[in-house]
């Protein structure tokens, strides 16, 4: 099991993440509940060890920045 510290860390900085975007598209609740149970469910997981989870966070993060930014044209 993760240590709980890492697990509201990482919510916080998600939720940093998301909070910093001006487009309605990334900065919901919505946005933030989908990363939320996903990281839940990821780190819960016993299939997961603490690197793969921390590979999946900073991924989640990246693309929440990415998408955040209204000048990206993907």
């Amino acid at each position: 099991m993760v240590d709980r510290s890492f697990i509201d860390r990482r919510f916080e900085l998600l939720k940093d993440a998301v909070s910093q975007s001006d487009m309605w598209e990334v900065n919901n609740p919505r946005v933030m509940k989908i990363l939320t149970l996903s990281m839940e469910m990821i780190e819960d997981d016993e299939l997961f060890n603490e690197e793969q989870i921390e590979q999946i966070f900073y991924i989640l993060l990246a693309v929440v920045k990415l998408w955040g930014k209204p000048t990206t044209n993907v």
